[in-house]
């Protein structure tokens, strides 16, 4: 890829991303959506406290 070539994608990203965040109501719409999904989830429990991982000993 020339250099041309990854200047005009890096600008064609930037240009869409700054496309979705133009309509401001379908960011909050996803920003509440994901909130509820992470509220209604059960708490993260990390697996590695379960049993001896690489570097931890069985209590």
């Amino acid at each position: 890829m020339s250099a041309d070539e990854k200047s005009e994608a890096i600008w064609k990203a930037v240009q869409k991303l700054f496309n979705y965040w133009k309509n401001m109501s379908a960011v909050a719409t996803a920003f509440r959506a994901a909130q509820a999904q992470l509220m209604a989830s059960p708490a993260w429990e990390d697996p590695r406290e379960e049993g001896a991982g690489p570097g931890k000993s069985r209590k």
